[in-house]
């Protein structure tokens, strides 16, 4: 049965499969599907974040507060953890692909986790802003984002669309 009268304020979903659903929202709110129950789960620490994204990395799920500097993962084992970002950001996008954290975030800063850090790869910059999704296919990785593009002769801002491709 899917959780309909939650009393709660539901911002977001994402699943690996129908054995393994994520939904999360305000004030902490994580809420897992196994294929048969849905139950609440518990993020480390004191700070309840309204959480506004989800992502299902394969073995667990990656999450973000609002202000998406405040990242939470989830081991495969059912704990979470807090893995924060660095850098301040509104529209960071998690991808966990052969075995590595990736993070871009709104600036086009392209990062990764080992056990312990965050570190910048490459020059980490990936000319694009706000981007929309993170991808790895192969021995690549691929964002789609925007540039400013300037203005329009009417005054009113022109924003393009930019697909950038990393090698690992």
């Amino acid at each position: 049965p899917v959780p309909t009268q939650t009393g709660l304020n539901l911002r977001a979903i994402h699943g690996c499969g129908p054995n393994d659903l994520y939904v999360v929202g305000d004030d902490a709110t994580v809420l897992h599907f196994d294929g048969s129950t849905w139950t609440s789960e518990t993020l480390p620490g004191v700070v309840r974040p309204d959480l506004s994204f989800v992502q299902c990395l394969g073995g667990g799920a990656a999450l973000t507060g609002r202000n998406e500097q405040q990242i939470f993962l989830r081991a495969s084992n059912g704990t979470w953890m807090n893995r924060n970002s660095p850098v301040p950001s509104s529209t960071h996008r998690a991808l966990q692909y052969q075995n590595q954290l990736w993070l871009i975030t709104e600036t086009g800063l392209l990062l990764t986790a080992n056990a312990s850090s965050w570190q910048t790869v490459g020059n980490g910059n990936a000319q694009v802003a706000f981007p929309r999704g993170l991808l790895g296919v192969g021995q690549k990785l691929y964002t789609l984002g925007s540039v400013d593009g300037g203005q329009f002769s009417d005054g009113g801002a022109m924003t393009l669309s930019r697909l950038v491709e990393f090698p690992l």
